[in-house]
């Protein structure tokens, strides 16, 4: 008898237990935590200042680049089941996406400005990468959850869709880049194993270039960025062990073995290539025509936790937010002379 009710006694807890949780769970569910993406700090136009977003995603920080010391801080509120994207360029506006629409939150005051609707209708692009062109003016935005999958060029201040590129198949996007003249976008898409570069002219409205590439890691969001000349882009990504650097007028690859790098850009002179890997805490500039090399040793502790760099539009400064894994609040930035790659305070 003692033993039957020791039982039943197991057994009420246990479902006391299970009320509990799912109780908790159910709570839990009504304020769902806001995500980011990796990108959320800019410059300003003229590069005196750096904005960025607090690891909460409450507050917008504006610091004074030559002392580092806070300006402003601007509370704001995302809507419920927001995703905060990359600011626009010009440093104005922030974007943050959620079920209903994208929101353009304004940085001075921390309103939105206003709701753009998803292009397609509904929010069918979760979890897919998206870019800017370099004045913040076009967002694109691919949606490939359809029979006819499509890159949607949209305006950010009215939210009209400008252009729709339609892809040539169905298939994860790894990367978007405008170029600088914001005529032209490039995109990558997985088929299979296989990795597809293609070029599109947005004023011509044409395929411009195809071009299969050889993957070298694992694919998961790698970035475009253009030479100021429009005339050549590098692929690169965190989980990748070489770098692509493409000639657009030649229609040439080269893969240059800088494995894992978080950050690859040209310089502001167009003549070298900017490569920082974290796992070796070095920036490496790199000769195009030469290929030679200058590798200077970044100043982190064992401790820092690098993820985001940061680039004035001129392309003369970069920043590294320093941060502990525990807590991501940043703590201070790295900054570093793009034209000779060397940190300074």
């Amino acid at each position: 008898m003692a033993l039957l009710f020791a039982q039943k006694k197991k057994i009420i807890i246990c479902h006391l237990f299970m009320i509990s949780l799912m109780l908790t769970t159910l709570l839990d569910a009504k304020i769902p935590l806001p995500s980011y993406a990796a990108q959320y700090s800019v410059f300003s136009g003229d590069g005196s200042q750096l904005i960025y977003v607090n690891a909460m995603g409450t507050e917008i920080i504006k610091i004074q680049v030559k002392t580092e010391k806070i300006i402003k801080r601007i509370p704001f509120k995302l809507t419920t089941g927001s995703t905060l994207l990359a600011p626009t360029p010009d440093g104005f506006k922030l974007l943050a996406v959620h079920a209903k629409g994208i929101d353009v939150i304004h940085n001075g005051t921390g309103k939105v400005l206003r709701t753009l609707p998803h292009p397609s209708g509904r929010y069918d692009w979760r979890g897919s990468v998206i870019q800017q062109n370099s004045n913040g003016s076009l967002l694109a935005i691919p949606s490939i959850r359809n029979a006819s999958p499509k890159i949607y060029l949209i305006h950010t201040g009215s939210g009209k869709i400008i252009r729709q590129i339609k892809l040539l198949q169905r298939g994860k996007i790894g990367s978007i880049g405008f170029s600088p003249n914001k005529r032209l976008l490039a995109y990558t898409q997985y088929s299979g194993k296989k990795l597809i570069l293609y070029l599109y002219d947005i004023s011509q409205q044409k395929q411009r270039m195809r071009m299969q590439i050889i993957t070298t890691g694992d694919s998961y969001q790698e970035m475009i960025h253009f030479s100021g000349n429009n005339q050549q882009l590098v692929i690169s990504g965190v989980n990748q062990k070489t770098i692509k650097l493409i000639d657009i007028q030649q229609e040439t690859i080269q893969q240059l073995p800088y494995p894992y790098s978080r950050f690859t850009d040209f310089s502001a002179d167009n003549k070298s290539l900017l490569i920082i890997q974290p796992y070796k805490n070095t920036l490496t500039l790199r000769n195009i025509a030469t290929g030679k090399q200058q590798i200077n040793r970044l100043s982190v502790n064992k401790t820092d936790y690098l993820t985001t760099v940061i680039q004035t539009r001129n392309k003369t400064l970069l920043a590294i937010p320093k941060r502990k894994v525990k807590p991501k609040e940043i703590e201070s930035f790295l900054w570093i002379d793009a034209r000779t790659g060397k940190a300074f305070n």
